[in-house]
């Protein structure tokens, strides 16, 4: 298991609604430390194959800072293999919200500017959320 599995079992237990597998889930994420360890072994060979690090296949807690925390999930998916999945979460355990706000029947959108692609975009009116 990577360093981040304490931190993931300790979010586990402390958020489990951002865990639980809906009956519908098309992706189920494990608890099981056999299947866990598969997952991650599957996962590393499908990257070795690829010219990629296995290391990308860990599970636990990737990240984390005061707005998102992103994790790598040990999962089934929906023709049974196994593998991770990344995903962010807020780490504050709230939700943030996206605004859809409309003036005189058109949909207003505002322009900001994204770190991560350099460029200016139109969106939503968006921001995180706050426990309490």
């Amino acid at each position: 298991m990577s360093s981040g599995w304490d931190d993931y079992l300790d979010l586990r237990k402390r958020l489990p609604e951002y865990f639980a597998d809906p009956a519908d889930a098309a992706i189920r994420i494990l608890d099981d430390v056999a299947q866990v360890t598969a997952a991650e072994q599957a996962k590393a060979a499908a990257l070795r194959a690829r010219g990629l690090p296995p290391e990308w296949s860990r599970v636990g807690v990737v990240y984390q800072d005061e707005y998102l925390t992103l994790v790598r999930d040990p999962v089934r998916f929906p023709g049974g293999g196994l593998g991770t999945y990344i995903r962010k979460m807020p780490s504050g355990g709230a939700d943030g919200v996206v605004l859809l706000p409309v003036l005189d029947r058109t949909i207003v959108l505002v322009e900001h500017f994204r770190h991560a692609t350099r460029r200016w975009h139109l969106e939503a009116p968006r921001g995180f959320g706050e426990a309490g």
